[in-house]
Order: structure tokens, then C-alpha cells, then sequence
């Protein structure tokens, strides 16, 4: 991997560790699991980003809301009835009103209630945002992108991030509690076989330097209330001059088991015919042209370490 560099006003920053080689004879590689909507692991992978009290807080806030639908509905059942003895006519538009009101209030509570509570059963198997929705982390639409697999002797070589994907296949959303994070991948890591897209999270900063305010504000960010894309966002934002103490944790350990404990995806450089780099003010970053003709882009916040991907990327792919 490339020295880390010091970043201008931090210090105390750690030597950036060796690359660790992957793999032996002795231990084959194993493949990740990306779980996109819940599910058990493979393998013994320790759980981070599960239930939260956040979310138990979410799922009585929305048994209090069916309480109160389903209260409404009745009583605007009760007030209908009591009219139609004057007026049917304005016994069914109180019934129709208050009562669809109320309705609404429960079937919605309703859905958003389930969708949380099977997300509290079925929590990522990585690390991940503590958040109050029930996040369905998804990799980039693509038949070139599947699990990153770490291969004999393979290790980081190269990275670039805090990113954000762009164009349609980067727009998350959410209906009620149900989250699809088109944004799951924060950082690219470059080895000498593959791109691999990975998401950092709060339980990476362990072994990063940190100050006792970036600190506190990193617990707020992730024990508050929020989307997965909020927290995110926020994440990158306060902790992009850390990227490299956060890459070079990553770096310590077997890439094979970064892959286990981290959402991610891997594109074989096969697959890629070209990378295509962008420089400008607010929209700096890098796009893979790919064999199949789709294009995949990525934004950065750290412009100054796309030179950096882009001469190591040189070895295995050509650049534009």
C-alpha cells in the first residue's frame, strides 16, 4: 500500500502497517456474504448493528400509534352511528372521515411495525449503522458485481474514500420503516485481483486517534435516531481526514476476515476494460467503465488520494 501521509492539522498519526498477505495452503479463501435483507451467516461472524434501544423505542412509538388509529376508528364508528339517527347521510361521511382516519393511522403504524421487527430478527450480519429503520443494504445493480472473495497471497494495495455512488443506482430511499441503501459502500480497496467495495462504520474506529469531541460526536452519530444514509453521510463528513488510520486498521488484518465482518462487493479487474478519472471542485472521483458497457461512478471527499488509486490502478487496468 502506498505511506499514508499526515493529515494537515492531526498528529500523532500511526505508521501505516505492512500489507498483510492473504491466504496459505493451509486456509483457503473463504468467500463473504453480503445479506441485503436479513439473514443467518454462514459462519461465526460477530454481530454488530442489530437491535438497538433506539429501535425498540421506534416499534413502542408505533404500538402506541395503532392503539391510538384503532381508538379514533372506533370512535368515529360510535359518532357515525349516533348521527344517523338524524342524518344517514352525515353518519357516513363522520364514519367515512374520522373513522378512515383512524384506519389509516393503524395500517400504516401496522406495516411499519412489522417491517422493523422482522429487521430486529433478522439483523446484518456486518457491521453496521445503529439506526431506527430497517435498512436493506444493496450493491450496485450489476451482473459484474457479486461477494469479494479473498484469494491466496491478496492484500490491499491501494484505496479511495470516503465515496458515494453516482447517478440513479446511488439513490437510496425509504417507505415508512423500510430503508433500501443504494449507498452501502463508503470506500473502494484495490488489491492486486479486484476492486472491492466496503462500508466502514463506527466499529472501525478502534485503533484510529481521535480527539475527545470527534469522539462524543461519532457516539451521537450513530446512537441517535436516523437513516442508514443519514448516518453515512454524517460519518464521512466528520471522520473523512481519518480515512487513512481507518484503511490502515483494515490493513492489519486478513482481508479475508475485513470481507467477513464488512458489507462489501468485489469486482474482478477482468471485468473492467477502463477507469475514467474526474477533477474538478465539488464532484472529484473515479468511474469504472466495465465489459458488459455499464458505467459505475464514485465521488469522493479526498481528491488528493485519487492520484494515489489511480497510478496503482495503472498495473491492471488502462485509465482515461
Amino acid at each position: 500500500m502506498p505511506p499514508i501521509n499526515p493529515v494537515p492539522g492531526e498528529t500523532n498519526q500511526p505508521q501505516t502497517p505492512s500489507p498483510v498477505v492473504v491466504g496459505s495452503d493451509q486456509s483457503p479463501p473463504v468467500p463473504s456474504r453480503i445479506v441485503v435483507s436479513g439473514g443467518l451467516p454462514e459462519n461465526g461472524v460477530p454481530v454488530s448493528g442489530g437491535t438497538s434501544l433506539l429501535k425498540k423505542f421506534v416499534i413502542i412509538k408505533q404500538v402506541i400509534a395503532m392503539i391510538v388509529g384503532g381508538f379514533i376508528a372506533f370512535i368515529g364508528l360510535i359518532i357515525g352511528l349516533l348521527f344517523m339517527g338524524k342524518s344517514a347521510k352525515a353518519g357516513i361521511i363522520i364514519i367515512l372521515i374520522v373513522g378512515g382516519i383512524g384506519v389509516l393511522i393503524f395500517v400504516l403504524s401496522f406495516i411499519s411495525h412489522r417491517q422493523l421487527t422482522r429487521s430486529i430478527k433478522n439483523p446484518p450480519q456486518f457491521n453496521s449503522f445503529q439506526t431506527t429503520t430497517a435498512v436493506q443494504y444493496k450493491m450496485p445493480g450489476d451482473s459484474a458485481v457479486s461477494a469479494a472473495v479473498a484469494k491466496p497471497n491478496e492484500a490491499i494495495g491501494s484505496w479511495l474514500g470516503p465515496v458515494n455512488r453516482k447517478g440513479m443506482s446511488g439513490v437510496s430511499f425509504q417507505v415508512l420503516s423500510k430503508e433500501v441503501d443504494n449507498q452501502s459502500e463508503n470506500t473502494l480497496l484495490f488489491t492486486q485481483t479486484q476492486i472491492i467495495g466496503l462500508m466502514i462504520t463506527p466499529q472501525d474506529l478502534g485503533d484510529v486517534q481521535q480527539s475527545a469531541v470527534r469522539g462524543v460526536l461519532n457516539q451521537v452519530i450513530n446512537n441517535v435516531p436516523g437513516s442508514a444514509i443519514e448516518k453515512d453521510t454524517q460519518f464521512e463528513a466528520l471522520n473523512s481526514k481519518k480515512w487513512e488510520q481507518l484503511v490502515a486498521s483494515l490493513s492489519s488484518q486478513s482481508l479475508q476476515s475485513v470481507l467477513g465482518s464488512h458489507f462489501n462487493f468485489g469486482i474482478p479487474y477482468s471485468l473492467v476494460q477502463s477507469v475514467e478519472v474526474h477533477d474538478s471542485l465539488i464532484n472529484s472521483g473515479l468511474t469504472f467503465h466495465l465489459s458488459d458497457g455499464s458505467k459505475l461512478g464514485y465521488a469522493t471527499l479526498r481528491k488528493e488520494q485519487i492520484p494515489n488509486a489511480v497510478n496503482y490502478l495503472r498495473q491492471f487496468i488502462s485509465t482515461q
